[in-house]
């Protein structure tokens, strides 16, 4: 879905993505655990203050975020994954600019170790300071990306598209 947010209305405009972009898409990414928990609250008060005082890095990166996932919806819809991939990574560096709380000495590591394994790009989910990370690879290049993470303790979490929304599940030995 592309969300669109306005002043009194959220669009909520679902993607047609060819079927085929989406299977490549799901098999180049990685989602990384970064073993490191936070209290997003503080990171989202923070990028709030930032936004209402204000603050020229801040509303620079947020107003390049808004382009870039127009940029990056256009990219998924003609099926130019590796644009995604960079595009990805380029909301990362737009979003540090909101907040330093955003990231750490760790992830920055993480990232930069990625990249170099053939990552195009990639950025935190959520408020940030820890939590998961998410990577898009170069095809053939997933398993270096995702051995190269886990020796840094990022460990891949299996995840799957799903047209029906989120779904969580737990296995219950016995």
């Amino acid at each position: 879905n592309f969300i669109e947010f306005g002043a009194d209305r959220v669009l909520v405009n679902p993607l047609r993505i060819n079927a085929a972009t989406l299977h490549e898409l799901e098999e180049n990414l990685i989602l990384g655990f970064t073993g490191a928990t936070r209290a997003g609250d503080r990171i989202i008060e923070d990028q709030t203050n930032r936004y209402e005082g204000a603050d020229k890095d801040a509303l620079a990166g947020l107003r390049m975020q808004k382009q870039l996932a127009i940029e990056m919806k256009d990219a998924l819809l003609r099926g130019r994954l590796n644009d995604f991939g960079e595009l990805l990574g380029a909301a990362w560096e737009c979003k540090k600019q909101m907040s330093p709380l955003i990231s750490t000495p760790a992830i920055d590591n993480a990232y930069a170790e990625a990249c170099e394994a053939g990552a195009l790009g990639g950025k935190v989910t959520g408020a940030g300071g820890g939590g998961f990370m998410l990577f898009y690879c170069r095809p053939g290049s997933r398993h270096r990306v995702a051995t190269r993470l886990a020796e840094l303790g990022v460990n891949e979490a299996e995840f799957a598209f799903d047209q029906e929304g989120l779904r969580t599940w737990t296995y219950v030995e016995g």
